[in-house]
Formats: C-alpha cells, sequence, structure tokens
C-alpha cells in the first residue's frame, strides 16, 4: 500500500527549479542560452506530466493547472486548522515549515485587472522551502513566478501544488481540493 505513496519533495521544484531559473536569467549570454534549452526541455516534461496527473484528477486540479498566475502579488495566505493553530500571512511575514494540523489554506492573490483567491483542502501542513544560497536578496511584494502540480496517490485523490515565488522561497501546498474565486477590478478611470 505505501509503495503508491509518494513522500513529499526533500528538492522543492521538480522542473521550474530555483537554480534553472536563476541561470536562465544570467547575465551571461552563455549561461543564459543554453538554460533557456533546458527550461524548454523542463517546460515539456512537465505539461507531458501534467497530462497523466489531471488524467486522475478533480476538474478544479485541472483548472488550477491552466491558470496563470506569473507575477501575481501575493497579498495575503491563511491556514485555519479547525481553530486550533490559526495562522495567517501577510506580505511582510514568513510561513512556518510545517503546519501542525490539515486545514484549510487560502492564498490571495492580485493579477493584473483581478483578485484572486485559492482555496485548498490540505491533508497535511504546508511546507515553505527557503531561497537557495545563490538567490539573490529580495525586497519589494512577493511574485509568482512558476508553479507545479503533482500527484502524491491517486487512488485518492492527493496532489501537491509547488510555487516558486520572486523571493526564492518554494511553497508547497499538499491538496486534495482547490477552489478559485476570482474577482474582475473596475478599470481605473
Amino acid at each position: 500500500m505505501f509503495s503508491e505513496v509518494t513522500e513529499l519533495s526533500e528538492s522543492p521544484m521538480r522542473f521550474f527549479t530555483p537554480e534553472l531559473f536563476l541561470r536562465v536569467n544570467s547575465n551571461n549570454d552563455e549561461i543564459a542560452d543554453a538554460a533557456q534549452d533546458e527550461w524548454e526541455q523542463s517546460a515539456q516534461a512537465y505539461r507531458h506530466h501534467l497530462k497523466k496527473v489531471l488524467r486522475h484528477a478533480p476538474r478544479s486540479v485541472g483548472e488550477l493547472a491552466e491558470a496563470c498566475f506569473h507575477d501575481a502579488v501575493v497579498s495575503g495566505m491563511t491556514f485555519d486548522s479547525f481553530g486550533r493553530d490559526a495562522f495567517s500571512y501577510q506580505p511582510a511575514g514568513r510561513i512556518p515549515p510545517v503546519v501542525p494540523r490539515p486545514s484549510p489554506a487560502t492564498i490571495k492573490l492580485t493579477p493584473p485587472g483581478r483578485s484572486t483567491a485559492l482555496v485548498y483542502l490540505v491533508w497535511d501542513g504546508v511546507r515553505n522551502f527557503p531561497p537557495i544560497p545563490e538567490w539573490p536578496e529580495h525586497n519589494g511584494p512577493r511574485l509568482w513566478l512558476y508553479d507545479e502540480i503533482d500527484e502524491v496517490w491517486s487512488r485518492f485523490g492527493m496532489f501537491v501544488h509547488r510555487i516558486l515565488f520572486n523571493s526564492g522561497e518554494v511553497w508547497e501546498i499538499p491538496f486534495y481540493d482547490v477552489v478559485r474565486v476570482e474577482v474582475v477590478l473596475p478599470e481605473p478611470k
């Protein structure tokens, strides 16, 4: 039975790694060009992987995979362990490495022209991986760069959403299901 279970990752991202992201954005053209080819290969491998994952996934997981939140500002994140261990993230704070009890988790985003909340039904604690040592110092708002959805145990619909932010951190959210609530913002006059 347990052979079907994949451990939560020790390395945060499988395809769009922080190391590869830094190489793609290198000031050295040779490094950036070589990394760009590797990025394209990783993107193709991820698309192939995602097709397998989505075969058994609920529609909401597929919708999350299709959504593009690149460069969306993270305006908050909240965990509520059913009233036992509440935690609230605001942009100046940091997520603890593990939230003690499974709970709903919400990420609030402000992509251009809209406000979005992702509400996850989690099956374990949200994990935070700190930036790799090579990651440059970051100040300013936290932006969503790239994400990956992975399957942990398909028979029970257990998934993991990994998100790389411009701070170099990676959040890993183990979830059963996710609901996206979106509000279109009026254009400024």
